[in-house]
């Protein structure tokens, strides 16, 4: 398995980004990115 970035652009409404970043205390963008390095490959179907 190679260990390589990919660069991806995510649209989300402006809404969604600022109850993000209020529940989570994080920028939305890091939580989003966790989110993505979080899926499990075993799990795609």
């Amino acid at each position: 398995m190679f260990n390589k970035k990919e660069k991806m652009t995510i649209t989300i409404d402006k809404e969604k980004y600022h109850a993000i970043e209020q529940k989570t205390k994080v920028k939305p963008e890091k939580y989003i990115e966790k989110k993505i390095n979080d899926i499990n490959i075993n799990d795609i179907k």
